[in-house]
């Protein structure tokens, strides 16, 4: 496999010839300038200037002797230390620049994401950039996702409470927080991502089966009230549904099942909600007498 060191130091910041000159140093060393030039293709007129940049950035150093003046390379591991440690105090400048000029969105600003990759991006970032909170409901596929970032809540001291969809032991591996299971019927047209932090911004997402992702996020107050309160309503359902299994029926009088039959919509399978809540139930309590 060619591992292609050129376009990688060019990312980093490198000129081609440059990039090309380092490497060639890596490889053989130490060189004269006609011999670093001869190797690595770079045209004789620019070899010594390109050195010379390459000594500013730390990454050449001269050797003279007897002979005349040599190049060698500054070790690898060394001046890629240095350009991190100076890539990262510049971000970090950066980031209070642009903070203290930032002009903050108003509260009803509303930004619509496209795309699986940019939502779940968002998503990743909403949870990493939490100090206080992490409240959520997804779908297992989703929570695998961001599991990574979810397991290093605890130990920056954020609390985080999930719902997840049809999510068993294996996605919630390695999570902390309060983790809760609602079974929904698996032939869903579309998922669903409800996603607040800090109880200050919300990202709200659709991701239908054969089409393309769409997502909200917010800092509007009455926007995360709401999302606040689904992921915390459905919490409560999941744990009455829970506590009750396929039996729920037998706990709803007359006016309950009319209310929940009559006036809650359709689910993403096309059947109610209450058939699909309890066709979850039953299909959840068939999975775990399985597995016993």
């Amino acid at each position: 496999m060619t591992i292609d060191i050129v376009g990688h130091l060019t990312e980093l910041g490198f000129t081609e010839y440059e990039a090309r000159a380092y490497s060639t140093l890596v490889k053989r060393n130490p060189l004269t300038g006609y011999e670093v030039a001869k190797i690595s293709g770079v045209p004789r007129p620019n070899v010594y200037s390109v050195i010379e940049r390459l000594q500013q950035k730390g990454a050449v150093l001269t050797i003279r002797d007897d002979s005349g003046v040599k190049y060698a390379p500054v070790p690898p591991g060394e001046m890629l230390g240095r350009l991190a440690r100076s890539f990262k105090s510049h971000v970090q400048e950066a980031e209070r620049a642009l903070t203290q000029i930032q002009n903050v969105p108003q509260a009803d600003y509303i930004m619509n994401l496209r795309g699986y990759d940019n939502i779940m991006a968002k998503a990743k970032q909403l949870v990493e950039m939490a100090r206080r909170q992490v409240l959520a409901a997804w779908w297992p596929v989703e929570f695998q996702f961001l599991t990574p970032a979810l397991g290093d809540l605890k130990t920056r001291g954020v609390e985080s409470t999930i719902l997840c969809f049809q999510g068993g032991a294996e996605q919630t591996a390695g999570c902390s927080g309060q983790m809760y299971r609602l079974s929904v019927a698996k032939d869903t047209a579309v998922r669903w991502l409800v996603l607040v932090a800090d109880e200050s911004e919300l990202l709200a997402a659709e991701v239908p089966v054969g089409d393309e992702a769409r997502a909200a996020w917010t800092r509007q107050g009455l926007f995360i009230a709401m999302g606040v309160w689904y992921v915390r309503h459905s919490i409560a359902v999941a744990e009455i549904v829970r506590s009750l299994g396929a039996g729920l029926r037998d706990h709803l009088d007359e006016r309950a099942m009319a209310a929940l039959v009559g006036h809650s919509r359709e689910g993403g399978d096309g059947k109610p909600w209450l058939e699909s809540l309890l066709q979850g139930v039953e299909m959840g309590e068939r999975e775990v007498a399985k597995s016993t």
